[in-house]
C-alpha cells in the first residue's frame, strides 16, 4: 500500500511538526491540499489516523485543544481524521479544555 501511495505512515514530528503545528490555519489548508491530491489519485478522499500522545509528552497539549478548537465537527471537504487521545491525557486536561475536545468530534470512543 506504501508503494501505492494508498498509506503512508509518519511519526508525530514528521507529520505535524514538520507542517508548523500548531498553527490552525496553515494546517488545516494542509488538510484540504492533501484531500485534493487524495481525490486526484482516485480516491475518494484524504484519512488520517492521528495518535496524539506524543503533544501531551512534548508538553503541547494546550496548542493541541487550540487546534482542535479550529475545526468543525465534519468538514466541507472529502476528509476523515480519527483522533486517538490516551484516557490519562484526557485526564490532564481541564473540564473546559475536555469539552473543547468533545464538542468538535462527532463521535467518541470512551
Amino acid at each position: 500500500m506504501e508503494s501505492r501511495h494508498a498509506i503512508q505512515i509518519n511519526t508525530t514530528d514528521e507529520w505535524y511538526h514538520a507542517h508548523d503545528f500548531p498553527d490552525p490555519v496553515k494546517f488545516n489548508v494542509y488538510w484540504r491540499a492533501m484531500s485534493e491530491i487524495a481525490r486526484v489519485r482516485g480516491n475518494t478522499g484524504f484519512r488520517a489516523f492521528c495518535d496524539t500522545h506524543d503533544f501531551f509528552e512534548k508538553g503541547y497539549s494546550d496548542d493541541l485543544v487550540n487546534y482542535e478548537s479550529t475545526l468543525d465537527s465534519k468538514f466541507d471537504f472529502p476528509f476523515t481524521a480519527i483522533c486517538a487521545y490516551d484516557s490519562k491525557d484526557i485526564q490532564s486536561l481541564t473540564p473546559s479544555q475536555r469539552d473543547i475536545l468533545f464538542s468538535h468530534h462527532v463521535s467518541i470512543w470512551k
